[in-house]
């Protein structure tokens, strides 16, 4: 390797599901790019009472077209019961969106006393069966209070009336209902006359209008219905919310297309289930012009020619494509979006490895993901030597010596799952040059 003592690679454990590989000079010259020209951050400083700590949670990452959430996870205030009891002011930089979780328990008090929360910032109100919490009408009003935006997360069957309580919150991002028992005129009333959520996301909605209602909704930007199949006359409805830029659902060929037809502002789109085709891939032609983020789930039927209409979507930067019947061969047509930049194969039973020579032809992929797969030990042989590529993640059985040919490679997460082999795992370890590198049967 050049300048093997310089480009040092070093292995990071981060956390218990897998781990990172990294050129460590390479990595420490792009922190220094996220702090300002003194070379340190800037801050801003968020007031929570003391009975509120227990409750600043680590979130996710809300949804991609938000960007990342800064975690303030329970572990912050978790060393120690006498800094748990100390912590009331917590610093962040100032640039980072920040995620606060709050339990519904808190009083309305206590949320008043939370203090410099921006209007960017989100905060989430999540609700279990074993919750107990009342949303009386003096916490609605301390929370609207906070200026910021609301994430509702459902994991219950909901009442009209609390839904209509939720209603009354003045900024909601995010609307997630994970249960059933949700009807389209309820969610009209609750929100039909206000700015709806920007986000939302069912498990199974009961359409009492076929989407006459649910489309009369105002300021719609991602809409996920992935639960469930829609048919074709609820998705003719479904098409006059033009403001749709987020678009994930299960329907039928011709429900694809009526829905590409008309909402011309998507820019990401999850298609599958079993009624897609090849033939339905064709409804990416209406999106030529925008269309950035496609993934395709659980479509047996599409086996390969279909992928050739991704060549119309000229600005196509990311795919994921998630159990099919694709195969090494049919794979080929990947090579065709020359501004793809992120790629994810997950469970596609049929790809053994062969068929990953064709991304060669992808001169602006940096990102790889190959997950939950059937390749062969050796498939990552046939993987060309790309210029562009930095990142690689998966998990599985494989030989990752391969990878050495990646000149720009600076993360490498692979996952426990599947248990790589000890002696080919002992072997890479041997040849990439990491004599530190920890076992993954450990």
């Amino acid at each position: 390797m050049t300048n093997e003592s310089e480009q040092r690679k070093e292995l990071i454990n981060l956390d218990d599901d897998g781990f990172q590989l990294a050129l460590s000079a390479n990595l420490h010259n792009r922190g220094l790019e996220l702090l300002d020209s003194d070379r340190k951050p800037k801050l801003r400083k968020l007031l929570f009472p003391k009975s509120l700590v227990g409750s600043v949670q680590e979130l996710p990452r809300l949804s991609s077209r938000v960007g990342y959430s800064l975690f303030l996870g329970s572990r912050i205030f978790s060393n120690s019961t006498d800094a748990r009891d100390a912590v009331g002011e917590i610093e962040i930089p100032s640039s980072q969106q920040c995620a606060v979780w709050l339990r519904l328990e808190s009083s309305a008090a206590d949320v008043l006393a939370i203090r410099g929360l921006r209007d960017s910032d989100v905060v989430e109100l999540t609700i279990h069966d074993d919750d107990n919490f009342d949303l009386s009408d003096a916490l609605i009003d301390a929370l609207n209070s906070l200026g910021c935006s609301f994430s509702i997360n459902i994991h219950q069957e909901l009442s009209k009336d609390l839904l209509l309580r939720f209603g009354k919150l003045s900024r909601i991002a995010f609307f997630k209902a994970w249960e059933d028992g949700l009807r389209e005129d309820w969610l009209y009333e609750a929100f039909g006359n206000r700015e709806a959520p920007q986000m939302i996301e069912i498990k199974k909605l009961q359409w009492t209008s076929a989407g006459a209602l649910f489309s009369k909704l105002k300021g719609v930007k991602g809409l996920c219905l992935e639960f469930q199949v829609i048919d074709e006359s609820t998705c003719r409805n479904l098409s006059r919310m033009t403001e749709v830029e987020d678009l994930s659902l299960l329907t039928s060929d011709r429900g694809y297309d009526i829905l590409t037809s008309s909402l011309s502002n998507l820019v990401s789109l999850e298609i599958g289930g079993r009624s897609l085709t090849d033939a339905g891939l064709q409804c990416v032609n209406h999106l030529a012009k925008t269309l950035q983020l496609l993934k395709i789930s659980y479509a047996h039927q599409v086996v390969g020619p279909g992928l050739s209409q991704l060549a119309s979507c000229g600005g196509l930067t990311e795919l994921e494509l998630v159990h099919g019947g694709l195969t090494d061969e049919t794979i080929r047509h990947l090579s065709e979006l020359p501004r793809l930049s992120k790629l994810r194969l997950i469970a596609l039973e049929k790809l053994r490895g062969p068929g990953l020579q064709y991304l060669w032809k992808a001169p602006n992929l940096r990102y790889l993901g190959l997950y939950r797969q059937h390749l062969d030990v050796s498939a990552l042989q046939f993987l060309p030597p790309m210029e562009n590529i930095e990142t690689v993640s998966g998990n599985g059985v494989l030989d990752l010596m391969p990878l050495y040919r990646l000149p720009k490679l600076m993360h490498l997460y692979w996952s426990r799952e599947g248990q790589l082999d000890p002696q080919v795992f002992d072997r890479n370890r041997q040849q990439l040059g990491f004599p530190e590198l920890f076992s993954a049967q450990s």
